[in-house]
């Protein structure tokens, strides 16, 4: 397979043509071009050929638009938040009545630290969540025994969680911000900035973002509960 522009087929070293092959040619094939086509705005189509070579500094050498497409895709899993299929209803502060229950393994048995601005431990009143998060399988399958609740942004983080774009996001009196937030880009008007939902799938153009210390510590699975 050749890129860019390419010898005939049956035309050797010295230019001359003949009836011999030489060289092979390859074309994208239709199976593969129709599962992406399925993926939706999930497929990334590129080519194996590079739009050119000589100018190391423009966007377009190599492969750099292929990886920046991916990038893009990537962008949205690499902020800490998830997609939603289910729309809330923010009340007049921009906040919604659900709350973030964290499932992670305990480092000790029985020692469940909730420790950080941005979590707190679940009461009993809390406790028939904890319970539905169990029935989860994938909670004894990861041996998930320590639950805690993330906490949604406060008033002076809320604005900030929903509108910067760039991490790491600073509130106003110039602190890093923490918590979580919800973000809706299909709601009239839009809950927070569309630009941070780019990457949803259609239809789910609505995430939990989470900042700061609300950022899930590692192996832990997140539960949203809407009571």
């Amino acid at each position: 397979m050749g890129c860019g522009r390419q010898p005939a087929l049956s035309q050797n070293d010295e230019d001359q043509f003949g009836q011999i092959r030489y060289r092979a040619k390859a074309y994208p094939g239709l199976r593969e071009l129709q599962v992406i086509r399925a993926l939706g705005p999930q497929g990334i189509v590129g080519s194996v050929c590079p739009a050119q070579l000589g100018n190391w500094a423009a966007s377009d050498w190599g492969y750099r638009p292929i990886l920046a497409a991916v990038s893009h895709r990537l962008a949205p899993a690499l902020r800490n938040h998830f997609c939603l299929a289910q729309r809330r209803t923010p009340d007049q502060t921009g906040r919604i009545g659900c709350i973030v229950i964290e499932a992670s393994p305990s480092e000790e048995p029985g020692v469940c630290p909730c420790a950080g601005k941005a979590r707190r431990e679940l009461g009993l009143a809390d406790r028939p969540l904890v319970e539905l998060a169990k029935r989860d399988p994938i909670v004894a399958d990861e041996h998930l025994s320590c639950f805690c609740e993330i906490l949604q942004a406060g008033e002076i983080d809320l604005a900030p969680c929903q509108q910067q774009v760039s991490e790491p996001v600073i509130n106003e009196y110039g602190y890093l911000a923490y918590g979580w937030c919800y973000l809706d880009a299909a709601a009239e008007p839009p809950v927070g900035n569309p630009d941070l939902v780019v990457g949803c799938p259609l239809g789910e153009e609505r995430l939990i973002r989470m900042l700061g210390d609300a950022q899930p510590v590692p192996g832990a699975r997140l539960f949203l509960a809407c009571p």
